[in-house]
């Protein structure tokens, strides 16, 4: 195995995942952050792709094209953390930390070519975002799928330390290619390999775990609606069809063949309960003497 196929691997194995991605964002609910991650899997696809064409393009512009698109799929992975975990926005600070290192990366080819530095810049701003992203989803894991943030958060601090140590290490030898099979590289590209597989399914299950635990909450606030409206409906009884009631004293013949006050009847029947008073009418048939003082008096409010 050497570096040339492990840079291929690496180049297909992020254009599947954004493939997969896309599938999954057109045919599935997706969260703020998701398409953060879909950018930034494409622009990591787009730099792996771009150094195989390194030694038919000029190295100068390969170099300063592929570091900006490993650049700006690393600041793009962190923005859809962020926003996923957050809901807040990435701050502009950290494009233009990106921009800094694209310049510098330019400095150490055209006026200083130091691929040992370059290098080193490449491991530190990875390091750093990495830090920043174990630091978010360890800060806002959900207690239910906490393990799978963990597992996440656990991706993202090895690949930082990975990129510094690759780093450090090309920092100590003389000469370095970057298409060298040797152990450090193969290592380094294998390595990648396996994190960008990580991320992929990592924001699929992320995802999917927050949509499954949305899912839950519906159900069950459904089911306790239902709930309470079954016992609403239970509690409700209503009067229908026809009530035979006397046409002298009004009472109500219920089916057991039972003749009932009005008032009970209807307490029986329904949630209704009764108070009584007088109406003005029967207060001037029955108490005629009375009547204008009772009828003067205010009511109750």
């Amino acid at each position: 195995m050497d570096a040339v196929t492990l840079i291929v691997c690496d180049a297909v194995v992020p254009v599947f995942l954004f493939l997969a991605l896309v599938f999954f964002q057109a045919h599935q609910k997706t969260y703020p952050g998701f398409g953060l991650w879909t950018a930034a899997t494409l622009a990591i696809a787009l730099g792996y792709t771009l150094l195989m064409f390194r030694p038919v393009m000029p190295l100068g512009l390969n170099i300063v094209v592929t570091n900006g698109l490993f650049f700006l799929g690393v600041v793009l992975r962190l923005a859809g953390v962020v926003r996923f975990m957050s809901g807040r926005r990435l701050t502009a600070i950290w494009y233009g930390a990106l921009l800094s290192c694209l310049a510098l990366q330019a400095y150490f080819y055209f006026v200083q070519d130091k691929i040992a530095l370059r290098t080193l810049i490449i491991g530190v701003f990875i390091f750093i975002v990495s830090v920043r992203c174990v630091r978010e989803v360890v800060r806002f894991a959900p207690k239910e799928s906490r393990p799978l943030y963990l597992a996440a958060g656990a991706i993202y601090a090895l690949s930082g330390l990975i990129n510094m140590i690759r780093a450090v290490s090309i920092m100590l030898v003389r000469q370095y290619s970057l298409f060298d099979s040797g152990k450090v590289n193969i290592a380094y590209f294998l390595m990648m390999m396996v994190f960008e597989l990580g991320w992929g399914l990592t924001f699929l299950m992320m995802n999917s775990q927050r949509l499954e635990s949305e899912l839950r909450g519906s159900e069950k606030s459904l089911f306790s609606t239902v709930a309470r409206l079954e016992k609403t409906l239970a509690e409700v009884r209503t009067l229908q069809g026809f009530i035979p009631i006397c046409s002298s004293c009004k009472k109500i013949r219920d089916d057991a063949g039972y003749w009932q006050q009005v008032e009970k009847y209807i307490s029986d029947h329904s949630g209704a309960q009764f108070t009584h008073g007088i109406c003005p009418e029967c207060v001037r048939k029955l108490y005629p003497d009375f009547a204008d003082q009772i009828l003067d008096q205010p009511r109750e409010t």
